[in-house]
């Protein structure tokens, strides 16, 4: 069975303003390289482990979790400390003492390690009431803690934070702020805690860390997509696979979609969620077609996903190697050009690590779904 577009799978190629996928029919190699943009700097968890910064339009390669790497694309967000490094320009009450030049998660000496018995105050941040995720890498002994506090909002006991790490660790706190003024307040430390890379963004879940250095910073959304060669997309049969990891729960995510260049209406299919309580959904647009597997997705879990589509014919679904569901899609007088991953002509957007993605040109069976997608 020809596999007509790869990406990812460990084998990753990036430059300024493109991502390489190819084509591996008939044993040969035929570059399919994907348009990238993103109009601004952004972090990865390098092959080190270390973090590290992206110039703009390059994409990442995220390591975090996997040795082969995975595509991260994320959505825009911006975080509201203004000193995310460097705690001494933070207001303090009482003693804090602030130990500088501890090696840090990026494997420079920008950590902190702190010490005394006073509140750490997070400066100049102005608040829009509603959810916000407080993230911060820490490191000290197990079973140490502290406590992060928004002023008049809510208690301390919501929000401390115990220490299961003897390494560099990232946690986080999300809260709805009811209120939009007030202070943000790391208190209640123990002795000898370092602390790095303060985040505090607008949303559910915590994006990858924004650098600041005295200002608020913006990391804007990412865009990838391409307009491949005929014969890429099967018109009118194939078979999609993506093995991927999910950054929310349910936010109205595509993981991938297929649309014509011009006119969306007149043909796109995807996979997404956030309909439906989140439940992983497949559609062809245009002929009333919806499946929704059983499959609730769930942050930070690996997914395999593969489904085969021919025209008139029931395929099946399969997510994780178990069968999901079976569809019979309607194709006559559509046309599939593009391919988008991140960013979908009609709002929506996929927020994910793709460790691999893979179409063929022809169906394939249960059999052959239920190998592909077996974690």
């Amino acid at each position: 069975m020809s596999e007509t577009l790869n990406l990812g799978a460990g084998n990753w190629g990036v430059k300024d303003g493109s991502l390489l996928g190819y084509n591996s029919e008939n044993g040969n190699f035929k570059p399919l390289p994907f348009n990238f943009t993103r109009a601004t700097s952004a972090t990865r968890v390098n092959k080190d482990g270390l973090i590290e910064v992206v110039t703009n339009n390059k994409p990442r390669i995220d390591f975090k979790d996997d040795a082969n790497g995975a595509l991260l694309l994320e959505p825009e967000r911006r975080n509201l400390i203004t000193y995310s490094e460097d705690f001494n320009s933070w207001s303090k009450s009482g003693t804090v003492n602030i130990e500088t030049g501890v090696l840090s998660p990026a494997g420079d000496n920008s950590a902190n390690t702190l010490s005394g018995g006073g509140d750490l105050i997070i400066n100049a941040t102005t608040i829009v009431a509603s959810t916000h995720i407080f993230s911060i890498w820490v490191k000290g002994n197990i079973g140490d803690s502290f406590r992060f506090q928004k002023s008049g909002s809510f208690s301390y006991a919501q929000n401390t934070i115990t220490i299961d790490s003897s390494d560099w660790k990232r946690y986080e706190i999300s809260r709805d702020f009811n209120v939009a003024t007030g202070q943000i307040v790391i208190d209640s430390f123990d002795e000898g805690l370092s602390f790095w890379g303060a985040q505090l963004e607008a949303g559910s879940y915590a994006t990858s860390y924004i650098p600041t250095q005295g200002s608020q910073v913006t990391r804007v959304q990412e865009v990838c997509s391409q307009t491949p060669p005929s014969g890429i997309i099967g018109q009118t049969e194939g078979t999609v696979f993506l093995d991927f990891k999910p950054f929310n729960d349910i936010d109205g995510l595509r993981y991938i979609s297929f649309e014509n260049s011009s006119s969306v209406s007149n043909g796109w299919f995807g996979v997404f969620s956030g309909l439906n309580s989140g439940l992983v959904r497949f559609r062809f647009f245009g002929d009333g077609w919806n499946i929704y597997s059983s499959f609730a997705i769930e942050k930070g879990l690996r997914y395999k996903v593969a489904f085969s589509y021919k025209n008139g014919i029931a395929t099946s679904i399969y997510i994780n190697g178990t069968f999901v569901n079976s569809i019979t899609a309607s194709l006559s007088g559509k046309s599939f050009q593009k391919i988008r991953l991140s960013e979908a002509a009609i709002g929506s957007r996929g927020d994910a690590d793709f460790k691999d993605i893979k179409l063929y040109d022809t169906i394939k069976t249960d059999q052959e779904l239920q190998q592909l997608t077996s974690l």
